[in-house]
């Protein structure tokens, strides 16, 4: 057999044309393999000014769930301010309103107690001020200050009707002697409360013809007459007879009126005290301080003036306690 070297050589190029087929597919195999970690890589890589596509996408989640925590924030203080202002605020008010408007009033009627009420409305008004600046910074606290202010008026105003109320006594009638308390005249004339003691006198007498009257009342500032004299010229005119009237024109005051009095009258005697509602309790407390036993018979007093005379009743009532 011979050697064939031309078909040596073509079976060689038939071999290797195989294995370079054989060696293609497992190229292009490989070749995604290696391309895709390469294509990823830069996806995953790629940051527009330092942020990569996936934090672009969990942004709007963070800004969704930042007004959720800042919602509860803003309600709490609304809460608050709802609660600020309360009910015993609006009571209060409602008394200064009231209390400077009498003010104004009293501006009209007597100037010289009303300096007393604008100077009572000024103290009021700075204790309320006082108390909502509390309110703001302490609530609890300021609203037991409220509450203590509300008290006070409270206490103030059921005293005044304890003295208003307990003013009449029982078992008046048919008295010895009748004391007959005075008030300040103006030009010499009666006033208005003066002449309302006087008509209560004059009723009671007229009732009990056995009793006496005591009028007490001196010369006050800007009258030429007596108290004692003007109430006893309004009841003579009224029919009450002159033998049924003494007259004490000496005293200046309730304490005087009670001290000069008692050296008129006897002893044992029953004794019926005429004045004001509002001044009835105060006498009584003089009274007793004198030793003597009286009942009272209250005289109305205009309305708009019992505001006034309560409160000048109650402060000279307690400079009568302290006194004892």
């Amino acid at each position: 057999m011979c050697y064939n070297k031309a078909m040596d050589d073509e079976y060689l190029k038939d071999y290797i044309k195989k294995e370079a087929e054989l060696e293609e597919p497992e190229q292009k195999e490989t070749v995604p393999e290696e391309a895709q970690p390469e294509e990823e890589k830069p996806k995953k890589k790629k940051r527009l000014f330092g942020f990569s596509k996936d934090d672009e996408q969990d942004e709007p989640e963070q800004e969704e769930t930042e007004p959720e925590e800042e919602q509860p924030e803003e309600e709490k203080p609304k809460k608050k301010k709802k609660r600020k202002f309360g009910f015993s605020n609006v009571l209060i008010i409602l008394y200064l309103l009231a209390h400077i408007a009498y003010t104004a009033w009293m501006f009209t009627d007597n100037w010289v107690h009303a300096l007393l009420w604008l100077f009572v409305t000024i103290v009021e008004l700075a204790v309320f001020s006082v108390i909502m600046k509390t309110q703001k910074k302490v609530y609890l606290l300021g609203r037991f200050l409220s509450l203590i202010f509300i008290l006070v008026l409270l206490f103030n105003t059921a005293f005044s009707a304890f003295m208003l109320f307990t003013c009449e006594d029982r078992n008046t009638d048919g008295a010895d002697y009748l004391l007959v308390m005075g008030f300040g005249l103006e030009d010499n004339q009666m006033t208005e409360i003066l002449t309302l003691r006087c008509d209560k006198a004059i009723e009671y007498m007229q009732k009990n013809p056995q009793s006496t009257a005591v009028l007490c009342g001196g010369i006050t500032k800007g009258s030429n007459i007596s108290e004692a004299a003007a109430m006893k010229r309004y009841m003579q005119k009224a029919g009450i007879a002159e033998r049924r009237l003494i007259v004490e024109d000496s005293s200046t005051n309730t304490e005087t009126n009670i001290s000069y009095a008692k050296k008129l009258i006897t002893s044992g005697s029953k004794i019926v005290v005429v004045s004001s509602d509002y001044h009835i309790h105060r006498i009584r407390q003089v009274c007793r301080k004198a030793g003597l036993a009286v009942k009272g018979v209250p005289a109305n007093t205009p309305y708009l003036q019992l505001p006034d005379k309560l409160m000048w009743e109650k402060i000279k009532l307690i400079r009568l306690l302290m006194s004892n």
